[in-house]
């Protein structure tokens, strides 16, 4: 039987293979940077509305009896039923009463919001650390990149690397 060019061991065989000469990396630019502009906004929005969501849980919502405006609604009503019953010892223990409740409110409302704002600050020393070293990552392998050869694979990744760090 007759042998192929493909067949084992003849002399007419051809090795079949493939060969890269050059790796391409493909980004639309525009859209990676409108992409990292919506996402920082994205970002933004929702630290707000956190923030926001745990101000108005401090606050207390409007209207119910635990919140800021009712307690000082009261306290202001004591004092108006004081000031036309000063001999009334049941106002004066109502006055008494609202401005303790409404010391103690103010004096949680305070420690509440200092603590919202030291975890404030630690989120930001928090982030400005990771963009610190996110920096620190990029220089690096925009060295790396440089020294490479274009079109590499080893490159692509390097830039690969790098955009997840923009990012």
């Amino acid at each position: 039987s007759g042998g192929g060019a493909g067949g084992a061991g003849g002399g007419g065989s051809a090795s079949v293979g493939v060969r890269v000469s050059d790796i391409q990396r493909e980004i639309d630019l525009y859209i990676q940077r409108q992409l990292r502009v919506e996402n920082a906004g994205a970002s933004y929005a929702d630290t707000r509305a956190n923030m926001y969501s745990q101000l108005q849980a401090i606050y207390g919502q409007p209207g119910a009896d635990t919140s800021l405006e009712s307690v000082y609604n009261s306290f202001t009503s004591s004092l108006q039923t004081l000031s036309t019953s000063p001999d009334d010892p049941g106002a004066r223990t109502a006055v008494v009463n609202s401005a303790q409740l409404l010391t103690q409110q103010l004096n949680q409302l305070s420690g509440d919001i200092q603590s919202l704002r030291a975890n404030a600050e630690l989120g930001i020393a928090d982030a400005v650390n990771k963009a610190n070293e996110a920096m620190t990552q990029i220089a690096s392998l925009n060295q790396q990149i440089a020294a490479a050869n274009p079109g590499d694979a080893a490159t692509g990744a390097l830039q690969d690397q790098r955009d997840s760090y923009i990012d």
